[in-house]
């Protein structure tokens, strides 16, 4: 696109160019839009002059990012007090392809690699000890989480909220010690940029590599090798949902943990995660797993438990009476029930609430007819059983 007066595009692009409106914040008073102009589109971030000073000063940095020209980044177009336009990378973000499980190893060393890429065509100003990523970073993992996840639960209680990121804000500032003085021996931390929002949903991919936006936290300080700790945290809570093996994993994490510093972060990074619930990772998904499969285990295993005591205490005829009856429970279960439950089970995560209460209706009117219509027919049953027996005896 040719240079413009920037103000005129947008207010033509206000009028008639929007294509899609990505996002809109009404108490930031920002939006993300995408719009057309010919045949090409762009991405505009737009805000207000009434938005807080903290927003218009991350569009300040934002166009400072971009005006150094970094690879694997979209190009700036232009930009001016209140919005800026670049580049529209067609592709899919990076959260998009883990959580649909179609990131494999291959695209693990890309990833990095890319990564790197972006950094070092930033310029690399080595002697700064800016740790102000680090500790969001550690912020972010021990209570608060992407904001793709916003739906799911928090735990809102004082620990939660407020012992726990301190408890893990003293153990970072007890390991920044020993980074320092790896830092001093000449141990690399990718000093003179920060990112400070590297996850999943700031990264696109498409068939030339990855693309890394949205500056809104970056600054020209700090140590990016914390921002790649951060997203190999986030894999590493993935990889088992994708086609990530363990050898290629590791091969990338004896590169970047080439250090006891930077292996201690990673620990720490991920005994943060392990307890947040607003990361919905397969940690979570093992600890449903287990509180499900351990109730099944309890209710299949109590008649086994309880088989010592019953035939100890019960005559072999009752104990004959107590087998018959759960045989027959057992049978009938097929026909009064029919696993009307299973469909409940089924639908439980793919429907939404008010379809899943109309499954849930339908099953227990269901369950009420069959229920009744096996009383019934038990009552008739009994009944025959006791006039045939009372004839017997009459007769004799």
């Amino acid at each position: 696109m040719k240079k413009r007066s920037f103000y005129k595009f947008i207010l033509k692009m206000t009028l008639s160019n929007i294509d899609t409106v990505l996002s809109e914040n009404k108490i930031k008073l920002t939006s993300l839009l995408k719009v057309k102009d010919g045949g090409t589109y762009f991405i505009q971030k737009k805000c207000s002059p009434d938005s807080p000073p903290h927003i218009k000063s991350s569009f300040e940095r934002e166009t400072v990012i971009y005006n150094l020209k970094p690879l694997c980044a979209p190009k700036l177009y232009d930009s001016c007090q209140y919005s800026i336009l670049v580049e529209y990378i067609d592709g899919e973000t990076l959260g998009d392809i883990l959580f649909r499980g179609d990131f494999t190893s291959s695209n693990l060393p890309l990833l990095f690699r890319d990564a790197i890429t972006f950094y070092k065509s930033l310029g690399n100003r080595e002697g700064c000890k800016n740790f102000k990523n680090y500790y969001r970073y550690l912020r972010v993992l021990s209570c608060s989480g992407p904001v793709q996840t916003k739906e799911l639960p928090r735990k809102n209680n004082f620990f939660s909220r407020r012992i726990r990121p301190k408890v893990y804000e003293v153990l970072g500032f007890f390991l920044s010690l020993i980074i320092k003085i790896e830092m001093k021996s000449g141990i690399n931390y990718m000093a003179g940029y920060s990112h400070s929002d590297f996850h999943y949903n700031n990264i696109i991919q498409n068939n030339h590599g990855f693309y890394f936006f949205d500056f809104e936290r970056s600054e020209l300080s700090g140590n990016f090798y914390f921002d790649l700790i951060f997203l190999l945290t986030i894999i590493d809570c993935l990889k088992f949902d994708n086609g990530i093996d363990n050898t290629s994993f590791n091969a990338i994490a004896a590169k970047l943990l080439n250090s006891r510093g930077k292996r201690l972060v990673f620990k720490l990074f991920k005994a943060a995660v392990r307890k947040n619930p607003r990361f919905f990772f397969k940690m979570k998904v093992i600890k449903n797993t287990s509180i499900y499969l351990g109730a099944s285990l309890i209710s299949k295993g109590a008649p086994f438990i309880l088989l010592p005591f019953l035939t100890e205490y019960l005559p072999p005829e009752e104990f004959g009476i107590l087998a018959i009856f759960l045989v027959l429970n057992s049978m009938m279960n097929a026909f009064v029930g029919m696993s009307m439950h299973a469909n409940v089970t089924k639908n439980f995560f793919s429907k939404t609430k008010s379809e899943l209460g109309l499954i849930t209706g339908n099953v227990f009117f269901v369950l009420l007819i069959t229920t009744s219509f096996y009383c019934l027919v038990m009552l008739i049953v009994v009944g025959l059983k006791e006039s045939f027996f009372l004839s017997l005896l009459n007769t004799y």
